[in-house]
């Protein structure tokens, strides 16, 4: 969203220099759906291990 605790100059400064994975994507973007972005990290974890079973 464009509230401005989130987009304030601060807010900013602080997360380029705290946080190293930004996703930059415009607020309300239909494309930003934080759970595949998560399932895909999950995935890749689970295939690196290489399981017997799950």
């Amino acid at each position: 969203d464009n509230n401005l605790k989130h987009t304030s100059r601060l807010t900013k400064e602080f997360f380029q220099e705290n946080v190293s994975d930004i996703i930059d994507w415009p607020s309300n973007s239909p494309d930003l759906n934080p759970i595949e972005i998560l399932w895909s990290i999950v995935k890749h974890n689970v295939e690196k291990c290489m399981p017997q079973n799950i």
